[in-house]
């Protein structure tokens, strides 16, 4: 009896052996301030592993990528107070930088930081640091934050009374120069008792 040899068959039905994909960990650094929000708990449930620490600068960091978060209620005290400059001067350390988006809540949020966490990280400036003001960027300021006194009045101000203790000290008719009308606003709110 003749032996045939055959040559092994190509199977097309059999599963091609791949290496297994390397599964890429999704990483975000959250301000521990913003345990109050939702944010974190739909971030855990898109698998992101998540470190809470005290940032100096943003709320949440992912991929090299500085995100200061707002509702709307903060970002219109922000803008009030004049804070919200002073954050954007800050976030203007890091070179990347993205536009302000608006999401529709915490889940909305946590989808956007996921497709960030998509892109090609990006090297972070770990000596990124709260922005420090000058004594002069420091009185001004303070000035600011009494209402409708802007950075122009306030630098008017200071340039004319020398400094906060004789602008609390001024009277209506010497504030009035400059302020014209609200003059009497400011002397009210420096004499109101708490």
């Amino acid at each position: 009896m003749k032996t045939i040899e055959s040559k092994s068959i190509f199977n097309i039905f059999s599963k091609k052996h791949h290496p297994p994909k390397k599964i890429e960990k999704k990483e975000v650094t959250i301000d521990y301030r913003e345990k109050n929000s939702l944010v974190h708990v739909y971030l855990k449930k898109r698998g992101f592993e998540i470190e809470f620490k005290e940032l100096k600068i943003g709320d949440y960091i992912v991929k090299g990528t500085v995100i200061e978060r707002k509702t709307i209620p903060d970002f219109i005290n922000s803008m009030i107070n004049h804070h919200l400059l002073n954050q954007i001067e800050e976030l203007k350390q890091h070179k990347h930088q993205i536009p302000i988006i608006f999401s529709e809540n915490s889940e909305d949020t946590a989808k956007f930081i996921d497709i960030l966490s998509s892109k090609k990280e990006k090297e972070l400036n770990l000596n990124a640091k709260k922005r420090i003001f000058s004594g002069k960027e420091q009185l001004q300021f303070i000035i600011e934050s009494f209402p409708g006194i802007g950075p122009k009045k306030a630098k008017k101000l200071l340039e004319k009374f020398g400094n906060i203790q004789n602008i609390i000290l001024a009277s209506e008719e010497d504030l009035k120069e400059i302020l014209g009308k609200r003059a009497k606003e400011i002397r009210n709110i420096i004499e109101s008792k708490y």
